[in-house]
């Protein structure tokens, strides 16, 4: 670390931090991926660690050339990293990455940082299911989950590339419910479907999910639900 680029602590230095950049090319990628990255420093013994996130406040470079920081990076949560997209033509990636530097004790004036990006794949379906000219459903077992999980997992679908974010298998001990499917419309864009699934066997119930916010229903009592909207004209032989 230069001398006039860190600082360890309170002082007039903070307020004119300079970032440190660095050009990176990725290789081994999916064509046709999407990733979430962020970058940071490490110093060497953090190297020994397969945890660390590294240190310093991750800057986003735009191609417009533009750029923003990243307070509080986290792949796993929605806003806290950057994504990358590539064409089914492109297996690696390079891009200038870099982060200002912050008040821990790696960035003293004469020690070494080295460069780390924290960088997931986050939809190695999704771009093989578009490849076949398939769409991507995520059930998220809504039983098993708190209703901030079911926010966040839903956001992460949509994040990823995914066409539905489903309520439920129907092997959960509770299946579609209005309160879950208004949840996941409120956490996704209009661009994703939600498909409420599990116990929909009344004609009211179905109508209650979709006034919820479900574009689409699971249910194996399609034809008798049916039968209860058309009454004598619906054929009720085969079931599907």
């Amino acid at each position: 670390m230069p001398l006039y680029c860190g600082s360890t602590g309170s002082s007039s230095a903070d307020s004119t931090r300079l970032p440190i950049l660095f050009q990176a090319k990725i290789n081994g990628l999916t064509p046709g991926g999407r990733y979430k990255y962020f970058a940071r420093f490490i110093s060497l013994n953090d190297t020994s660690s397969s945890t660390t996130t590294g240190v310093g406040t991750p800057i986003v470079l735009k191609k417009n050339g533009t750029w923003t920081t990243i307070s509080n990076p986290d792949i796993a949560t929605a806003g806290a990293h950057d994504t990358i997209s590539l064409t089914l033509a492109q297996n690696e990636f390079t891009g200038w990455f870099g982060a200002f530097y912050t008040n821990d004790s790696r960035f003293a004036p004469g020690k070494f940082v080295y460069p780390m990006i924290v960088f997931e794949e986050i939809e190695r379906v999704v771009a093989a299911s578009n490849l076949g000219g398939a769409i991507v459903k995520v059930i998220i077992e809504c039983a098993y989950l708190t209703d901030a999980e079911k926010q966040r997992v839903s956001k992460l679908a949509e994040e990823a590339g995914a066409a539905y974010v489903k309520t439920s298998t129907g092997f959960a001990p509770s299946g579609a419910i209005a309160s879950d499917v208004a949840l996941i419309r409120q956490s996704v864009s209009d661009a994703i479907g939600v498909k409420a699934a599990g116990g929909i066997r009344s004609l009211a119930f179905a109508a209650e999910l979709v006034s919820a916010g479900a574009t689409r229903l699971g249910t194996s009592g399609g034809i008798a639900l049916l039968a209860e909207y058309g009454g004598a004209n619906v054929n009720t032989t085969n079931s599907y």
